[in-house]
């Protein structure tokens, strides 16, 4: 529960933060977390160690490309969080179980996103362990071009 309310505080925080000018923005965010930690742990509603995980796990958040998918990798830390908090270690694995399956069938412009390895090509899997140099492979297989040499 602990884990729960500090993720959703760290949230609020870093929403705050987006909503605000950029340096106010930035302060209010480090500031802010840095204050509730503190007052969490002095008065008991968190450990230490759940501040720091929960820190960690928030400025991840911060290191994606595209800063339209935070909202969903927040989403998805809630949904993994109340599933492990509620099935434990089971739950834990059947989250990484949903997240892997769901990612082996995802496809993008028609080509599945883990390819070779979703469906499993030999001469891929032996692309992915050696590698030629750049100029002297083929094209790849999904690009549609048959028989041309790199260039």
């Amino acid at each position: 529960m602990e884990a729960i309310v500090m993720l959703i505080l760290f949230e609020i925080f870093r929403e705050a933060g987006m909503r605000l000018p950029s340096a106010y923005g930035q302060t209010l965010s480090v500031v802010g977390g840095l204050i509730i930690g503190q007052a969490a742990i002095s008065a008991g509603i968190a450990g230490p160690g759940t501040i720091v995980v929960i820190a960690i796990s928030v400025l991840a958040t911060f290191t994606l490309v595209n800063q339209s998918l935070v909202s969903v990798a927040s989403i998805l830390r809630i949904t993994v969080l109340l599933i492990s908090g509620f099935l434990g270690l089971f739950g834990t694995m059947t989250c990484l179980l949903a997240l892997v399956l769901y990612i082996v069938n995802l496809r993008s412009f028609g080509t599945y996103y883990l390819s070779p390895l979703s469906p499993p090509h030999l001469k891929g899997l032996y692309k992915i362990i050696i590698r030629m140099p750049w100029g002297k492979g083929k094209f790849t297989d999904n690009t549609n071009i048959k028989g041309r040499e790199r260039s």
